[in-house]
C-alpha cells in the first residue's frame, strides 16, 4: 500500500474519533450534569508499513464499526441512568421546599406562668455605694486609787489595788458579733475579792470619818456659842455669872466629849479585830475565818465519819476535831463578843450626846441673857457674830467633805462590783462586731482602759453619690430601698440622714453630692465596705394589682394577656392597665388577684428560646 493510502487511512480513524468526542461533549452540556466515569475514547492506532502488509484494508474496517456500535448503546444506557438520577433530585427538592422547609421554620412558643401580683410598686432613682461603719469602744474608767499625795509610807493600802485585777479568760474574737449581756472576759475571782475587802474597807473608814466630823461639828457649833456668848459678855457685868455658867457648861460638855471620844477608840479597836478575821493573810483568796470554818467542817466530818471502834484512831481525830471546833467558836464567840462591844459603844454614844443636848437646853436661860447684854454692845456683837459664823461653816465644810467621801467610797464600791460581777466576769454593753480585743489571758487590768472595740448595728450606713439632677429630689428623712451584692436575694431598707452640699468634685463632668443613708433593720449579715444599690423612691402605688411587664400583649393599640381557657387552650384576655415600675405593670381591669397569666417565650430553630410577646 502507498503512503498516500496509509495516510488516508489514519486521517479517516481520528475524524471518526473526534466525532465521538464531540457528540458526548455536547450530550454532556445539553443534560447539564457532570458524571464520574471518563468515557472511553479509543485510542488512536499507531500503525506501521509492517502492519499494513499483514492486514488487510477490509477487516480494519469491519473491526472499527462494531467497536463503534457498542460504544453508542453505552452511551445511550448512561444518558438514561443520568435523566433519572436527575428526575429524582428534582423530586426531592421540590417536596422539601413544599411540605419540610415551611414546618421547619415555622414560629414555636413555649408559655411560662406568672400569677397576678397584688403590692406597691414604685419608681426611683438608682444609685451605688458601699457601706461605712462607725467604731466604738468599752472603757474600764474606774478609778480605784486614793490620792495618796504627802502620804510617804508604802505599805500594802497605798499600792494601786487596780493591779490586782488579773484576766482569768478571755471570750471574745476580732470578728465575733456579740449581744448585750455576753460575757467578754473574766477575772480572777481572788483578785476581785481583794480589791472589793479594800473598797469595802475604805468606805467603813469613811463612814467613821464622817461621824468624827459630826461630833466635831456639834462641839466646835457649841464651842462657838460660848465663845460669841463670851465675847458678847466681856464688856458687860454679867461676865462672871456667865463666866460660871460657861465653865460649868464646859466643864460638864468636856467630860462627855472625852467619853465619845474614848467610845471612838474602843469601836475602832472592836472593829478592826473583827475586819482581822475577813483578812487573806495567805493571799490564797480565802479569808481567816472562811479558812477556820472549813478546817472546822473538814475535821468535824472526819469525826463524823471515823471508825469509833479503832479508839487510838479516832483518840486522835475526836482531839483534832474539838481542837478545831473549840478555835471556831472561839472565833465566832470572839466576833460575836466585838459586835456586842461596838453596839455598847454606839449606844454610849447616844447617850453622851444626848446629855450635852441637855445641857446646852438647861444653860438656855443663862445663854438668853448674856444675849441680852450683847446686844447692847453691837461692835462686840459683830465681832462675836463673825467669829460665830466662821466657827459654824468651818465645821459644817468639815462634815460636808466627809460625807462627799462616803459617797466617794461607796460609788466606787458599787461601780466596781457592777462592772466585775458577782464571779468577776464582766459583760459586753450593747450589740455589735467586735473589732479589738485589748487584754489576753494573764493581762493586768489597767485604769482607764479600753477593754474591745466593736461597730454596732446602728452605726452601719451607707454612702452614695447622686447626680445634681437628681439630688433635688431627694430630702433628710426620705425611706430608701437597698439590694446588696451580697444578698442579691433580701430587701434592706434605709433612712436618709444627710445630704452633703458640698460637690464631690468641682471640676468633674457630672457633679455630684454624697448622701448619707442609715440601713434599719437586722445589720448583723453586713460589713464594712460592701457594695449595692440604694433606689429612692420617687413615685409609687400602693396595693394594687399588677403583672410582669413581659405578660403585655399589645395588638392594634389594644393590651392582653394569655390566660387558658377552660379547654386549657391559650387565649388572649383584654385588660387595662396603669402604673408601671420599668418591670411589673399595674392591671386595673380584666384580671382579679390569683389568676394566673402566661409569658410567650419564642424558641428559635437553633433550640434557643428567648421571651417575646406573641402577636
Amino acid at each position: 500500500m502507498s503512503p498516500e493510502t496509509k495516510t488516508g487511512m489514519k486521517e479517516e480513524t481520528k475524524t471518526e474519533i473526534e466525532t465521538q468526542i464531540k457528540t458526548q461533549i455536547r450530550t454532556e452540556e445539553a443534560g447539564k450534569t457532570e458524571t464520574s466515569e471518563v468515557s472511553e475514547i479509543p485510542e488512536i492506532p499507531e500503525t506501521s508499513d509492517k502492519e499494513s502488509k499483514q492486514s488487510g484494508h477490509t477487516s480494519r474496517h469491519k473491526n472499527g464499526h462494531k467497536n463503534r456500535n457498542k460504544n453508542r448503546n453505552k452511551k445511550k444506557i448512561r444518558r438514561l441512568l443520568i435523566i433519572i438520577i436527575l428526575i429524582l433530585a428534582m423530586v426531592a427538592a421540590s417536596c422539601y421546599t413544599i411540605f419540610i422547609k415551611p414546618k421547619l421554620e415555622a414560629d414555636t412558643y413555649l408559655y411560662k406562668e406568672s400569677p397576678v401580683e397584688f403590692g406597691d410598686l414604685q419608681v426611683g432613682i438608682m444609685e451605688s455605694g458601699s457601706i461605712t461603719t462607725e467604731e466604738e469602744t468599752q472603757t474600764y474608767d474606774l478609778d480605784l486609787v486614793e490620792d495618796s499625795e504627802g502620804d510617804t509610807e508604802s505599805d500594802d493600802d497605798d499600792v494601786d489595788i487596780s493591779e490586782y485585777a488579773k484576766f482569768e479568760a478571755v471570750y471574745v474574737a476580732v470578728g465575733q458579733r456579740i449581744l448585750a449581756g455576753d460575757p467578754i472576759y473574766k477575772l480572777k475571782e481572788s483578785t476581785v475579792n481583794n480589791i472589793r475587802k479594800k473598797l469595802a474597807l475604805e468606805a467603813a473608814e469613811a463612814e467613821t470619818t464622817l461621824s468624827e466630823a459630826d461630833i466635831s461639828n456639834s462641839l466646835d457649833t457649841l464651842e462657838a456659842t460660848h465663845t460669841q456668848i463670851s465675847d458678847n459678855l466681856s464688856g458687860g457685868s454679867a461676865q462672871g455669872i456667865y463666866d460660871i455658867s460657861v465653865a460649868k457648861l464646859n466643864n460638864e460638855v468636856s467630860g462627855y466629849i472625852a467619853s465619845i471620844r474614848e467610845c471612838y477608840a474602843n469601836i475602832d479597836t472592836y472593829n478592826e479585830k473583827i475586819a482581822d478575821y475577813q483578812l487573806d493573810d495567805d493571799h490564797d483568796g480565802i479569808t481567816n475565818y472562811e479558812e477556820t470554818k472549813q478546817k472546822y467542817e473538814a475535821a468535824q466530818k472526819k469525826y463524823l465519819d471515823a471508825d469509833k471502834n479503832n479508839e487510838r484512831t479516832f483518840v486522835t481525830i475526836q482531839s483534832d476535831y474539838i481542837t478545831k471546833k473549840d478555835t471556831y467558836d472561839s472565833m465566832l464567840q470572839d466576833i460575836s463578843d466585838n459586835e456586842d462591844k461596838v453596839k455598847e459603844e454606839e449606844d454610849n454614844i447616844t447617850d453622851y450626846l444626848a446629855k450635852i443636848q441637855d445641857a446646852q437646853a438647861n444653860a438656855g436661860v443663862e445663854v438668853l441673857s448674856a444675849k441680852q447684854i450683847l446686844e447692847t454692845n453691837s461692835l462686840a456683837g459683830t465681832i462675836a457674830g463673825d467669829t460665830y459664823q466662821y466657827s459654824v461653816a468651818t465645821a459644817e465644810q468639815d462634815v460636808t467633805d466627809a460625807q462627799s467621801d462616803v459617797d466617794d467610797a461607796n460609788e466606787k464600791l458599787d461601780d466596781f462590783n457592777a462592772f466585775a460581777g458577782e464571779d468577776g466576769t464582766i459583760y459586753a454593753e450593747s450589740d455589735g462586731m467586735v473589732t479589738a480585743v485589748n487584754y489576753e489571758e494573764g493581762d493586768t487590768l489597767e485604769s482607764n482602759s479600753d477593754l474591745i472595740s466593736y461597730v454596732t448595728e446602728s452605726s452601719i450606713t451607707l454612702s452614695v453619690d447622686v447626680s445634681q439632677e437628681d439630688v433635688v429630689d431627694i430630702t433628710v428623712g426620705d425611706s430608701v430601698n437597698i439590694a446588696f451584692t451580697a444578698y442579691p436575694d433580701e430587701n434592706y431598707e434605709g433612712t436618709v440622714t444627710a445630704i452633703t452640699t458640698t460637690a464631690t468634685s468641682d471640676h468633674a463632668t457630672t457633679v455630684s453630692y454624697p448622701v448619707t443613708i442609715k440601713v434599719k433593720g437586722d445589720t448583723s449579715k453586713l460589713y464594712a465596705g460592701m457594695t449595692g444599690d440604694v433606689t429612692f423612691v420617687t413615685d409609687q402605688k400602693s396595693q394594687v394589682l399588677y403583672v410582669s411587664r413581659k405578660a403585655i400583649v399589645e395588638q392594634n393599640g389594644r393590651t392582653y394577656v394569655y390566660t387558658k381557657d377552660k379547654n386549657g387552650e391559650m387565649t388572649l384576655t383584654k385588660v387595662t392597665t396603669g402604673f408601671t415600675d420599668g418591670v411589673n405593670v399595674e392591671i386595673t381591669d380584666g384580671l382579679s388577684r390569683g389568676d394566673m397569666v402566661y409569658i410567650a417565650s419564642l424558641v428559635t430553630n437553633s433550640g434557643e428560646s428567648e421571651d417575646a410577646t406573641k402577636e
